[in-house]
């Protein structure tokens, strides 16, 4: 009995000592972690160095996906479509950092020219239970739309097609106001939309509530005063 009582008590040791090791590896790792999400607001590469040796030692989706983060921010985007793969396919990752990850990895393919699965994996994100920044997914493919219309050559006239384009990224940055009505990119970019439109009121009403919001906002005052002097030469005009 008092063998088998060493021999319990040695396991028990062992398995505590073991433990502590996992303890401190898993410790280690976020210590890296945080020094990686601190070094990023300055050092993308000292950041990537950081995060590798937080994977090293223990890799998880978290860090996976801050690599990935910063993949694409140092333009690596091909690399970093595949790391967001790997978090969004793995069944450990929380249900919360998947939907980020979809998110991000929507901005992927949009870098790499695939805007309509860019899209429609952002238009799923809106459906999503799990996706804790819905406005966001409406205001990418918002935004999205947008850009579409605005990389063509400048036309005097819109024609159906346009027209349909702007009403839909007018709609769907309306709908990420809806959600968040503190959404300062979604009520400047429907301005934007409602100015091509030929809405000048309602744009100018968006404009006067960023800059209630936001007084310092130079871009929303100077499309606000030439969207003044725009209104002011159409009156004359009558």
């Amino acid at each position: 009995m008092k063998q088998k009582f060493i021999i319990l008590n040695t396991a028990l040791f062992l398995l505590t000592a073991c433990g502590n090791k996992k303890n401190q590896k898993a410790a280690l790792a976020k210590n890296y972690f945080q020094q990686s999400l601190i070094a990023a607001e300055k050092n993308k590469r000292e950041a990537l160095a950081l995060i590798d040796k937080s994977l090293d030692i223990d890799p998880t989706p978290r860090s996976y996906a801050l690599k990935a983060m910063l993949l694409y921010q140092i333009g690596h985007y091909k690399e970093s479509l595949i790391l967001f793969e790997k978090v969004i396919n793995e069944k450990a990752t929380p249900a919360h950092l998947k939907t980020d990850a979809y998110n991000n990895y929507a901005c992927n393919l949009l870098m790499l020219g695939d805007s309509e699965k860019a899209k429609k994996t952002w238009l799923d994100l809106t459906e999503n239970r799990h996706y804790l920044s819905p406005e966001v997914a409406w205001f990418n493919i918002g935004h999205l739309e947008l850009l579409e219309f605005t990389s063509q050559p400048k036309k005097e006239l819109l024609n159906k097609a346009d027209q349909e384009k702007l009403a839909l990224a007018a709609n769907y940055f309306k709908n990420a106001i809806r959600i968040n009505s503190d959404y300062i990119d979604a009520y400047y970019y429907l301005a934007v939309a409602l100015i091509y439109l030929d809405y000048l009121v309602e744009a100018k009403q968006n404009l006067i509530q960023i800059i209630g919001i936001m007084p310092e906002h130079e871009s929303a005052q100077k499309l606000l005063q030439n969207l003044n002097q725009k209104i002011k030469a159409i009156h004359h005009k009558k």
